[in-house]
């Protein structure tokens, strides 16, 4: 199924929003009003429902008829494919000159759209905007940072931006089409991040610290995302020498460990992420008096959850 509302534009938009749903009932007409309510109007929208069995698809045909000057485009998948060639689904129709992601569980702000495209317009050289999407008191703090420390930082893994929180150049300099990367489950927008800035694209970066605050995609949610940047790590991306792959291989085994105990606290014990530990890293080779400063502060944050969750309860 595929419905279509077409305006007659002069020209193609600013932004193409993505949205990639899968059984979203309960958070996909936040998510659209949200959309709907940017001040920026430049942007198209495409919505693509990856096989969901609820009523997502309903929900969306409804909504969309909002959209009074804004082109939209939906299209109701028959199977569940993985999350992240869910992801490229929708890049395939789009045809603005930037893309910005946004999941079926999450939101933007009302001005997200028009704080990235001032910015962008004003930096030409950036590729990519990075700013807290979902921030209710969001003052501008922006910084540009340039492809080649970029690229640094992505390759000591210390730099991942979460979908949500990014808008990128839909294609590169040579109008080839950027694409996440499908041989990850769970981190293809490493690649995808790669490609941009081996292009020479900067970044934007929006208010940093609640940036960070949020957090980046690597803090590593379960083994799965585990797994996926030990693949990345081998895939020999870029070339490293003897001590990059010590600090490389530093910040994975301890967020390894944040990971374990953080589970461990929540009642999961998860021997896959043991079977990773064993394998992949050796004790001898990082500090003990850190590597118990992590456990103890992973620890007492994850308490601090545990009882934040009860409460809720």
């Amino acid at each position: 199924m595929s419905t279509v509302k077409r305006l007659n534009q002069k020209s193609d938009p600013f932004f193409s929003v993505c949205i990639e749903i899968y059984n979203r009932e309960e958070t996909i007409g936040k998510v659209l009003t949200a959309v709907n309510k940017q001040s920026c109007r430049d942007f198209e929208l495409i919505v693509i429902d990856n096989g969901s069995s609820d009523n997502s698809a309903k929900i969306v045909t409804e909504l969309l008829d909002s959209f009074r000057d804004v082109e939209t485009k939906f299209i109701k998948e028959d199977r569940k494919s993985n999350e992240i060639s869910g992801w490229n689904r929708p890049l395939r129709f789009a045809k603005g000159r930037y893309i910005a992601i946004c999941e079926g569980d999450d939101y933007y702000r009302n001005d997200h759209l028009e704080v990235a495209k001032n910015l962008l317009q004003e930096y030409p050289s950036a590729g990519i905007y990075v700013g807290g999407s979902k921030l209710e008191n969001f003052e501008t703090q922006v910084r540009l940072l340039e492809a080649t420390d970029a690229l640094m930082k992505l390759k000591m893994l210390e730099w991942c931006p979460p979908p949500s929180c990014i808008v990128f150049a839909r294609s590169s300099k040579n109008q080839i089409p950027y694409y996440f990367d499908e041989d990850f489950v769970w981190a293809g927008e490493y690649s995808l991040y790669f490609e941009i800035l081996k292009d020479g694209y900067d970044v934007i970066e929006n208010n940093t610290e609640n940036f960070v605050a949020r957090g980046f995609r690597f803090y590593l949610k379960s083994s799965f995302h585990m797994q996926d940047v030990l693949r990345i790590r081998h895939k020999k991306y870029f070339e490293y020498n003897k001590n990059e792959e010590l600090k490389v291989d530093a910040v994975l085994f301890y967020r390894a460990w944040h990971l374990l105990v953080f589970n461990l606290v929540f009642g999961k014990i998860d021997l896959e992420l043991v079977s990773i530990i064993w394998k992949h890293f050796h004790l001898k080779s990082f500090s003990f008096i850190k590597l118990l400063q992590i456990i103890l502060s992973t620890f007492k944050n994850a308490i601090r959850q545990l009882v934040k969750v009860k409460v809720l309860k």
